[in-house]
């Protein structure tokens, strides 16, 4: 049905809604930007990521990471934190496949025992 079908109050409540819905889109568009922008460098990429757990956006630091990991499939800090984030998560399996893959690399213990630490304890957590 197209809005001409519609009876005047139903093809005003459509309106509407897109209008009420636009604002949203903008904000939308306007955080990926922020995003794109962020992950030009992979240090901003990875501060920002870092932030954002700090602040318990678990999802959203998985985004930026995989954008970080897609712009700049060479960052290694990016990978490890977010196979670490993967435990966060609740993503095991997933968490085990991206350290196996990461443990023919050269890190430093500490890091690797950072990143382990969230898959060794509960779901959700160290």
């Amino acid at each position: 049905m197209s809005i001409r079908t519609m009876t005047r109050p139903a093809a005003m409540l459509g309106c509407a809604v897109l209008i009420a819905m636009a604002p949203a889109r903008a904000d939308e568009l306007s955080e990926l930007d922020q995003l794109s922008s962020a992950t030009d460098k992979v240090d901003q990429g990875m501060v920002l990521a870092r932030d954002q757990i700090g602040h318990g956006q678990l999802l959203d630091a998985a985004a930026t990471l995989q954008r970080l990991m897609i712009v700049h499939p060479e960052a290694l800090p990016a990978q490890l934190l977010h196979a670490s984030l993967l435990c966060r998560l609740d993503d095991r399996t997933g968490a085990a496949v991206e350290f196996e893959a990461l443990r023919r690399k050269d890190f430093k213990d500490q890091d690797w025992n950072e990143a382990m630490a969230p898959c060794s304890g509960t779901p959700g957590g160290a």
